[in-house]
């Protein structure tokens, strides 16, 4: 274990058991890491920090009556989630979501550079949207995820992009072409920088209003003509214009 992990575990431990319920919903979080035995010293501080988070980004997403979509959480610690495992479901991701369980490639955190806490911030997000989901909106929940995670959590969200030269998103795959026509789509950090700009320049509650949308199976991309005043393609092209500029600008 570095010594940054073991600074980032000690601090976990300490941090306040805030929001333990929502309203009078008691839960309860496990954290396995019997098949990744390593992970032992992650147990409790993953434990303390999804009893804090788990209530908090209820309330951050749809307000303080609403009640968490899950009685139980579960964090499996995977030794196996590789990519040249191909009949792996989870082959090649770094953390997995599904329903009220959150699978999460110890290897891969092991090796993170940045506080691995945010991997689980996102994740824990998943189990609160708990949508009804549409086809399309992939990009969407991902981007809500990495908004929750940015913006409350590492506190390092910008209503930008950060572009090279060559108009490429810093850190992303995608070419120029494909970023300008719908970037978006790559969801993550791309969609949440979009979702922060959006926020600051158009309408302040475009993020409940699409969570909204979402939690109840009524998503299209309407939404951001009612709410924004344009369509999502229009949108998408002023936010790539304000990036452009901040990165031209320096």
């Amino acid at each position: 274990m570095t010594l940054r992990h073991a600074a980032l575990l000690a601090s976990a431990l300490a941090a306040p058991n805030l929001l333990h319920a929502a309203a009078d919903q008691n839960f309860e979080v496990i954290v396995d890491a019997s098949r990744a035995p390593d992970a032992q010293p992650y147990v409790a501080p993953v434990k303390a920090l999804l009893n804090e988070w788990y209530p908090k980004i209820n309330v951050l997403l749809f307000g303080e009556r609403h009640r968490l979509p899950f009685n139980k959480i579960e964090v499996i610690f995977e030794s196996n989630m590789d990519s040249r495992q191909p009949r792996n479901p989870l082959a090649g991701a770094s953390a997995y979501t599904k329903g009220n369980v959150i699978h999460v490639d110890f290897g891969y955190l092991r090796r993170m550079r940045s506080d691995y806490r945010g991997l689980f911030i996102h994740e824990l997000t998943h189990v609160n949207q708990h949508y009804k989901r549409v086809e399309g909106d992939g990009w969407l929940v991902e981007g809500i995820a990495s908004y929750v995670r940015h913006k409350y959590f590492d506190k390092d969200i910008e209503p930008a992009l950060r572009l090279q030269s060559d108009g490429k998103a810093r850190g992303y795959p995608l070419t120029s072409a494909q970023l300008t026509a719908d970037g978006y789509k790559f969801g993550y950090t791309i969609a949440s920088a979009f979702l922060f700009w959006l926020e600051q320049q158009k309408d302040p509650n475009i993020v409940l209003s699409l969570n909204e949308a979402l939690s109840k199976g009524r998503y299209s991309d309407k939404v951001f003509l009612k709410r924004c005043g344009a369509p999502l393609p229009q949108l998408w092209s002023e936010f790539l214009a304000f990036s452009v500029a901040k990165s031209n600008a320096g």
